[in-house]
């Protein structure tokens, strides 16, 4: 009996040591120095489950980087390979991101790659500057929520056409709008020499840009809860009233808007919804 069960103990380990499979990871990239760090990213925990900057690769000698990982069998992979950033991953010659690379777990393998171009290459290089007058207000608080900077976009002509006024845009995300060196992605989304090259053409009327950054709260912020309501009251009864004070503006809701991208996008929806009163477009 005994005699069964210890034959029966070492099956099921040798089993079970026959399901963990080595990946081996070998990576060529000759475009970069040595020094340099090389990630993978993927689907699974050891991949660190596509944080592109977790789980680097050990550079073995020269332009070579290697690990090896272990899985069960039939373990379903889908990974890339980045400089520890998802503006530094692999592309093709184009500049085009790839598909994920996808492996079936089998057997104990061996993947190399050589890899020539990153993304960072291909992408707009920002001049690093903002165009027109940007006035910064730091640590702005509102009730229930974090406090953030505000910036202030002014159009040509503000200074010195003191008779006028002008209507103002609301924009979320506010450290992406004007600077390349505050935005989220290292590239603005180039607000400022959008609306003076509008302005001056004759395109649009002069307005107001003002941004209100976010904060590591954004996804509650920007959303239908209880922090989102507070966002919007901190928009309506905090910021606004003070751009209003601060700056020539025209205070209706006719030429006073709103805007945002995704969950911004969401919010300045949100905003117009339940302040009609207050934004009109």
């Amino acid at each position: 009996m005994l005699k069964n069960l210890l034959i029966f103990c070492v099956f099921v380990l040798t089993v079970r040591a026959q399901e963990s499979i080595e990946i081996t990871f070998k990576i060529e990239a000759n475009n970069i120095p040595d020094s340099e760090k090389v990630y993978i990213t993927g689907n699974a925990q050891e991949f660190g489950n596509w944080n592109p900057g977790i789980v680097s690769l050990i550079n073995t000698s020269g332009n070579f980087w290697e690990r090896s990982f272990t899985f069960p069998k039939g373990k379903k992979l889908e990974y890339k390979f980045t400089l520890g950033s998802w503006n530094t991953e692999a592309v093709n010659e184009k500049g085009d991101i790839p598909e994920n690379s996808k492996l079936i777990v089998n057997n104990d393998t061996t993947v190399e790659t050589v890899i020539s171009h990153w993304k960072y290459q291909f992408e707009y290089e920002p001049e690093g500057q903002v165009t027109g007058r940007v006035d910064y207000y730091s640590n702005v608080k509102g009730e229930r929520i974090l406090p953030r900077e505000i910036s202030v976009w002014l159009p040509p002509g503000y200074a010195t056409d003191i008779n006028s006024r002008y209507p103002v845009l609301y924009m979320q995300d506010g450290q992406n709008l004007f600077d390349p060196a505050t935005s989220a992605f290292g590239i603005d989304w180039r607000l400022d020499e959008t609306a003076d090259s509008l302005i001056r053409n004759g395109t649009i009327k002069p307005i107001i840009i003002v941004g209100l950054a976010n904060t590591r709260w954004r996804s509650a912020e920007y959303a239908d809860n209880d922090t989102g309501y507070a966002y919007m009251r901190f928009v309506v009864k905090t910021v606004k009233p003070f751009i209003d004070y601060a700056y020539r503006t025209l205070k209706d809701p006719e030429n006073t808007a709103v805007g945002g991208s995704s969950l911004g996008a969401l919010i300045s929806f949100m905003l117009g919804w339940n302040y009609p009163d207050v934004f009109q477009k």
